[in-house]
């Protein structure tokens, strides 16, 4: 029913259809501009300023609980640099942030050097032995008769002899490495590409095994080459220079620990460790302890207070001399600013407000609390806060002594933080704050109200993941299976674990003539079978005691059976590098390998490995290999049952 309400008298309704609708007018006022110009309308003069602040004395405005506007503040900041850091459980050491960004010096691991890298550096190192050789014979102007003349072909098949690169091996079945073999063999496109090196580039990984492990297979300086030649007394000095800068060499293109074993990566729970101390005028050293760090990005909520650190770790001690330079306090005087945001309302009459987003059409339910608390704070509480910049420096924990802050009426305000006081009380509220480790932890968490701002990077670019591994719960099994999802190709890159498990077996069962599907029992007889098999790309991890009680549980990984007819049986191993550790390279034994219970929830968790590639402060490029570790998908089931009967 529509109605119209053009000039309708009062007191009158308008009578449509069948009923009698009452009708409330309305009066609109219309401005007659009586001249061309509209400045002094827009100006909205006030003729009578002291009776208007006479009406807010009245009503008094002038009590308000929120004082004046704050015209002027002092801050005074305390900052103490971080001078140690611990990375493992190894000693403290002295931090230096110019070298990386700390997730890279945390999250460094071991990068495995693989066929095409060796190849690569092979190539390396003997095209720059040829150019120092060729620099040395101009040098000396020998002839090609004289016996300290360089010979290039000579040195590249003695290198070659030393470190080669072997054709593809066919598998032998009485072999101890015949496994081994199968699973290279097994890989089509490293078969290609090692028959297609074999015999023309060294082995240059080999190579910088043995000059970082310490061995005594390349020994330059005493012009030993293990039994397949000798280096000319000549030309040792060139040989061991260029070793020095092959060692160089290797080592810039990939930030990693000297050893696996200052790796800071622990095994048993998965998880990183790394330890700070910052030096404090008043007491002992601050310590800040990360010692569950997943990996992803490492931030100051990765860090809580350790109150009571342990002394032999280095990173305590009393401060008696301490540089000027690593403990600072400045005095601030500054004008605040006005907190702003898109949206906010405008506080002055004729200011035109930001429409790019609008409260105002926000479409609250009465039971949306979390909107209508928002909007409520946009609208009359957002011009109450405000902004004092301070920049404080990367690496530092700096805590804030004291505000003063100032108001148009002079009066001076001491501002405390909204996080001090009672822990117990539940109006208290920070942001930003450390935690405070306690010995027997309790419903409320203590927090230091110091802010720490860590050597870290904003972004790094991360590469596809070189390695996965799933690790399930499998409850009808009572196991937990780490599926390695993706492993890795020898070659640099990755390949599926499902499908390279099904090729290399496919590769086996053909070498041992399994290729035909066994025909079903059409006799009508019984077998028995002891247990079913799984794919080999899952490896178990059992339930045993801990060594100190039969109460607490921990895992240790096992290996299921590899039984094939005209194979001896053997363990099936893994293939990932975190899964391998402890085992040996021909896959004969291994050191137990443990795994803390609590670390695979019921909805498991997932272990990938990815390189991380990021530029510095000082504009240099830092790349590393680091682990990740995040939550899985819920628990899986293997198939694994045991005493069947077969018809």
């Amino acid at each position: 029913m529509a109605i119209s309400n053009t000039h309708i008298p009062h007191s009158t309704a308008v009578i449509q259809s069948e009923y009698f609708l009452p009708f409330t007018p309305w009066t609109r006022l219309e401005s007659v501009p009586r001249a061309e110009e509209f400045d002094r309308v827009l100006k909205a003069e006030v003729h009578d300023a002291l009776w208007m602040l006479t009406r807010q004395w009245q009503f008094g405005e002038f009590k308000g609980e929120d004082t004046g506007t704050a015209v002027k503040a002092k801050i005074m900041v305390e900052s103490s640099r971080l001078t140690r850091m611990q990375f493992g459980q190894r000693t403290a050491q002295a931090f230096a942030d110019h070298q990386a960004p700390l997730e890279a010096q945390v999250e460094q691991i071991s990068v495995p050097i693989d066929l095409k890298r060796s190849a690569q550096l092979g190539k390396w190192w003997l095209d720059q032995l040829n150019q120092r050789g060729q620099a040395y014979n101009t040098a000396k102007e020998l002839s090609s008769s004289a016996k300290a003349y360089y010979h290039k072909d000579m040195y590249k098949a003695l290198f070659l002899a030393l470190y080669p690169v072997d054709p593809p091996a066919t598998p032998d079945t009485k072999s101890s490495t015949f496994i081994p073999e199968v699973k290279q063999a097994g890989n089509k496109r490293l078969r290609q590409y090692q028959a297609a090196i074999a015999g023309r580039v060294m082995h240059g990984g080999n190579m910088y095994a043995d000059m970082t492990k310490g061995g005594k297979v390349f020994q330059p300086q005493t012009a030993s080459l293990k039994g397949v030649g000798e280096i000319s007394k000549d030309h040792k000095d060139i040989v061991y220079d260029l070793a020095i800068a092959f060692r160089q060499y290797c080592a810039q293109f990939h930030l990693q620990p000297a050893s696996q074993d200052q790796s800071n990566w622990v095994s048993r729970q998965m998880e990183y460790q790394a330890a700070c101390s910052f030096p404090e005028s008043s007491k002992e050293n601050l310590v800040l302890l990360a010692d569950e760090y997943p990996g992803g990005q490492l931030d100051w909520y990765s860090f809580d207070i350790d109150p009571a650190p342990d002394s032999d770790t280095g990173l305590t001690g009393t401060n008696k001399s301490i540089p000027e330079d690593v403990i600072t306090t400045k005095l601030l005087e500054v004008i605040p600013a006005q907190a702003t945001f898109a949206g906010m309302p405008s506080p002055r009459w004729w200011e035109f407000e930001d429409a790019y987003l609008d409260f105002g059409k926000m479409d609250n339910d009465p039971a949306d609390l979390g909107r209508i608390l928002m909007t409520e704070f946009a609208f009359l509480y957002s011009n109450d806060w405000f902004v004092v910049p301070y920049k404080l420096p990367v690496g530092s924990f700096s805590r804030v002594k004291g505000i003063v802050v100032t108001d148009v009426f002079g009066q001076k305000t001491f501002v405390r933080s909204a996080g001090s006081g009672d822990p117990d009380d539940w109006s208290r509220w920070n942001m930003f704050s450390v935690s405070v480790r306690e010995a027997v932890p309790s419903g409320n968490v203590n927090v230091d109200r110091g802010l720490f701002l860590p050597p870290t990077i904003a972004k790094s670019h991360e590469s596809e993941q070189l390695e996965s591994i799933s690790f399930v719960r499998d409850e009808m099994a009572n196991l937990v299976w780490s599926v390695e999802q993706a492993i890795p190709d020898g070659w640099g890159g990755k390949l599926n674990g499902f499908e390279a498990t099904n090729e290399w077996m496919g590769y086996l069962k053909g070498l041992l003539g399994l290729d035909e599907e066994e025909e079903e029992n059409s006799n009508g007889s019984l077998s028995y079978q002891l247990a079913t098999s799984v794919p080999e790309n899952w490896i178990p991890f059992i339930p045993v005691h801990t060594d100190d009680g039969n109460r607490s549980i921990q895992l240790q990984r096992a290996a299921m059976p590899r039984i094939l007819e005209g194979l001896q049986t053997s363990a099936i191993r893994p293939r990932t590098h975190l899964l391998r550790e402890g085992v040996d390279e021909a896959d004969k034994q291994s050191t137990p390998f443990f795994l803390n219970e609590e670390e695979v929830p019921r909805a498991g968790v997932v272990v990938s490995s990815h390189f991380q590639r990021t530029r510095w402060y000082d504009g240099k490029s830092v790349l590393w290999l680091s682990r990740k570790k995040k939550t899985g998908r819920g628990g899986g089931s293997s198939g694994l049952t045991f005493d069947q009967i077969k018809g």
